[in-house]
């Protein structure tokens, strides 16, 4: 529905569409003016075989590709990283937070090792 859309939330979806600026455009277009998107993208991660096999596994990100990408369609672009050594080693070594003896240390966050990018736009 065009224009009819308050907050289109669109969590780690992005990564596996091609052609992600028309996505970007496709989730601009559902807004109503000054309507909200909020989502994720992967960062730093491994490739998803369920999805590479099925549709594809095409794009990570960075804190500044996410917001060049937005900024062509939204206005008020806000970008916040997650992550840091710790988390981005535990997640390619498949190491669940169980697992990990000092959790609290996957509370700050490293700009070096942006493992999920979290985004919020609002539409012009």
């Amino acid at each position: 529905p065009e224009g009819e859309i308050d907050c289109f939330i669109c969590t780690q979806t992005f990564n596996f569409i091609f052609d992600v600026q028309e996505a970007v455009r496709g989730a601009a277009k559902v807004l109503k003016s000054n309507g909200v998107l909020l989502g994720t993208v992967a960062g730093l991660s491994q490739i998803s075989t369920y999805d590479h096999d099925r549709w594809g596994d095409f794009w990570r990100f960075t804190d500044q590709s996410v917001k060049r990408l937005l900024e062509r369609e939204f206005r008020e672009v806000k970008v916040q990283v997650f992550g840091n050594m710790l988390a981005a080693k535990a997640l390619l070594d498949g190491i669940v937070i169980e697992e990990l003896p000092e959790r609290h240390l996957l509370e700050c966050n490293d700009p070096d090792y942006q493992i999920i990018i979290g985004f919020r736009a609002r539409k012009r």
